[in-house]
């Protein structure tokens, strides 16, 4: 009885323990999985060359960069608007909340699309010559003073305009209120033969023209007549007796003329010199008006 106990304890002992070992021994495929699992994960040779390990993906915000709208094509983000940002620090400025470290708001800036008017008034040249000559002159822009065949001799209207003189010589036309006639090469002596002429075009409203002898040194008369030089004034359809000839030293000297619009639409200044005797000259040239008749009219 005994031992057939013995027995029975051998067999339970032995049948457990094959239990154990089937449950505990893998399967083949299985066993290789993890035989490679394990050699992938836990072998730390130092011998054996490693893999480089693949970058991590650098993943852009593009909510945070440029909005709701997903545009992958963009590379930066959008400029700022630049009125909304002055908005923006004018009203910060205004309610005293623009520290010392934010930059003051530059001035705008006058561009090519910006057109600077400016009344065409007269003006005075402050650039006077060597001879000591004042020019007076129209406020014009360059451009300007150019197609109207001026000359720019100083700055006027803030600095967008030139103060336009309108000077001339030989064979000289304008229409301008204030002009200058003057004889070649002025300031310097003329000194050859020849005639020249001038034509001021009359504006509707003139009743008088001035000329004034700024500079006029010509050769002297002789017994009374100008022979060598002359001087001549003349207005178109005129029924007046003709104006004198002028000859000899008249600088300081001045002539009004009067004007009939009804007949008469340009004035003529020429000159004729004989000789190569030196002579020189300079004639300011002013139309009156009607809305400067009680100033400029001279007396009947």
């Amino acid at each position: 009885m005994s031992s057939l106990w013995i027995v029975w304890i051998i067999v339970q002992e032995y049948g457990y323990t094959l239990t154990t070992a089937n449950k505990l021994q893998p399967r083949g495929d299985e066993g290789c999985d993890r035989a490679s699992a394990n050699r992938t994960i836990a072998h730390d040779d130092p011998h054996e060359p490693r893999l480089p390990l693949a970058a991590k993906p650098q993943y852009i915000d593009y909510k945070l960069h440029y909005g709701l709208r997903y545009n992958p094509s963009l590379l930066q983000a959008p400029a700022r608007n630049v009125s909304q940002e002055r908005q923006r620090k004018n009203l910060l400025l205004s309610a005293g909340q623009l520290g010392a470290h934010d930059e003051p708001l530059a001035p705008p800036l006058l561009t090519v699309f910006h057109i600077i008017s400016f009344v065409n008034g007269p003006c005075v040249s402050r650039r006077q010559p060597d001879d000591g000559t004042t020019w007076a002159g129209v406020c014009y822009h360059e451009q300007e003073c150019r197609i109207l065949h001026g000359m720019p001799m100083d700055s006027c209207a803030g600095g967008f305009g030139v103060c336009c003189v309108f000077r001339f010589g030989c064979e000289g036309r304008t229409e301008q209120n204030v002009s200058y006639f003057h004889s070649p090469h002025y300031p310097a002596a003329a000194t050859d033969s020849l005639s020249c002429g001038f034509t001021l075009l009359l504006q509707r409203t003139v009743r008088q023209v001035l000329l004034e002898f700024v500079f006029f040194e010509l050769q002297p008369p002789q017994l009374g007549n100008c022979v060598e030089d002359q001087f001549i004034v003349s207005v178109q359809n005129d029924q007046r007796p003709h104006y004198p000839v002028l000859c000899g030293i008249n600088t300081g000297q001045h002539m009004y003329l009067d004007i009939d619009r009804a007949y008469s639409h340009s004035l003529y200044l020429s000159t004729v010199f004989n000789s190569k005797q030196p002579r020189a000259f300079l004639v300011k040239i002013t139309q009156v008006g009607t809305e400067t008749l009680t100033q400029r009219l001279s007396p009947a």
